[in-house]
């Protein structure tokens, strides 16, 4: 079966027969959970989505979550190399070493600039508007930036899913359409309020490694020092031989797996946040707009997800569901913020740092009964355990 006809039939051979059934009857909510209680029930594999897997960067049925992190990587590898770059003309300038006092003042100056780029252009704000205006007016951040970056982006692809319906695996789009897509999305006064609360959390997160980053290039300058304290870079050609040396310690001590990993956690989380509540935003007016006023809600998980995960959002095949009204309280009340593990419970975006799952979905009966009609329907075919 291929991905492209996922949602049109599924064929299971076994017993030297072949059974098809088809569920392009069924609503479109229900087929996602169809599937993945048919891959249950028989041991198979059926979407990729209950593939098991240590580590995702995002649910598959999201992909240009995946492009977005991918875009926010290469952000932060461009904004290394333009610090590598502003301290080798430096050095060259003799305005880093040796460390006197108005140096360090300019090294400080650089590495601020470098945190306000990465955690403006990752959120799409920073408190110190005065420096991302020099950051504007230099061509390193757009001007359009706030928009265009990836939380506010991350929301509004959420926020145009189909509320009421569970959702296929796609392939990756480009960041090009990505882009475009999102910017089509109307937002509401409500969307701008869960936007900038979404952007004000990711840039607070972002700022720990882009600052740790800022400790570590610091480190590598105060180190360089001794080099300039032994008269290393008296000479012109030491001098070149020392500025090469700190680039090289910088590119590797930004590109290291400690900060690349703490960056990553960032990434994958805030993304997923943002992404949750711009879909959680359509739930509820979706909801409204039926007239339910509090409707049930579940997520579909993957097989490979965390025992947490699971025991929250129980198995594909047979989602728990809560009350839309429970999460909210839970999270006005902080949700799983400071819990052990073992107090986790539902929340509209990731239940814990690293989580991928997905977005919540409308629960709908016909959810359920579809997913045993499919199951006994294999029993009868001879096709049970």
């Amino acid at each position: 079966m291929t991905q492209r006809d996922i949602y049109a039939r599924v064929t299971v051979d076994g017993h030297h027969a072949t059974v098809e059934s088809t569920l392009r009857d069924l609503p479109s909510c229900t087929r996602p959970a169809v599937l993945t209680a048919l891959a249950d029930h028989l041991g198979y594999t059926v979407v990729p989505l209950a593939k098991a897997s240590p580590v995702l960067d995002v649910d598959p049925r999201y992909p240009w979550l995946r492009t977005l992190i991918e875009r926010a990587r290469a952000d932060w590898e461009r904004h290394g190399q333009r610090l590598v770059e502003e301290v080798g003309r430096l050095l060259r300038g003799g305005q880093l070493l040796p460390m006197t006092p108005a140096n360090e003042s300019t090294l400080r100056a650089l590495l601020e600039s470098h945190e306000v780029g990465i955690v403006a252009e990752f959120a799409g704000r920073h408190h110190n508007q005065a420096a991302v205006r020099r950051l504007i007016d230099g061509g390193v951040l757009a001007p359009d930036y706030a928009d265009r970056a990836a939380i506010p982006v991350s929301y509004r692809m959420g926020r145009s899913l189909n509320a009421m319906a569970a959702h296929a695996v796609r392939p990756s789009p480009a960041l090009a359409k990505v882009l475009r897509t999102a910017m089509q999305v109307p937002l509401t006064e409500r969307d701008r309020h869960a936007i900038d609360y979404a952007q004000r959390r990711a840039a607070i997160y972002m700022r720990r490694p882009a600052r740790a980053g800022m400790t570590e290039a610091e480190r590598v300058l105060t180190e360089a020092e001794r080099w300039n304290i032994g008269g290393t870079v008296a000479r012109g050609i030491e001098r070149g031989k020392t500025e090469r040396e700190i680039g090289k310690a910088l590119e590797v001590t930004l590109s290291g797996s400690n900060l690349a990993n703490d960056a990553d956690r960032v990434r994958r989380t805030e993304l997923h946040f943002a992404h949750s509540h711009g879909a959680y935003i359509g739930l509820k007016e979706a909801a409204e707009a039926a007239g339910v006023s509090d409707p049930e809600v579940y997520k579909l998980v993957r097989a490979g997800a965390c025992d947490e995960c699971r025991r929250i959002w129980g198995n594909p095949s047979s989602p728990t569901r809560y009350r839309l009204s429970f999460i909210e309280q839970r999270e006005a009340n902080g949700g799983n913020f400071r819990l052990h593990q073992d107090d986790w419970g539902p929340t509209i975006g990731p239940v814990h740092p690293n989580c991928t799952e997905g977005v919540l979905l409308y629960w709908e009966d016909a959810l359920y009964d579809a997913v045993r009609a499919a199951v006994g329907d294999l029993d009868r075919w001879g096709f049970g355990p």
